[in-house]
């Protein structure tokens, strides 16, 4: 996961005052429920109700190429 500006094309998700933003590709990929959770020593895991996409997941700065 990317800390990032909001795009007009993402979808906004808020959970217990925190903010997610999808993009509609990802979004269409992974179905509903879209579930983010975190585990203190395993990170982030992104999953719905049926499949585990990615579990360790870091938070990182995006940075800037251009």
């Amino acid at each position: 996961m990317v800390l990032d500006e909001s795009n007009q094309l993402d979808e906004k998700i808020e959970v217990d005052g925190l903010s997610f933003q999808v993009n509609s590709f990802t979004k269409s990929q992974v179905g509903d429920p879209l579930i983010i959770d975190y585990k203190p020593n395993y990170g982030f895991v992104i999953k719905n109700n049926n499949e585990v996409f990615a579990h360790g997941v870091k938070l990182q700065n995006r940075q800037n190429n251009g």
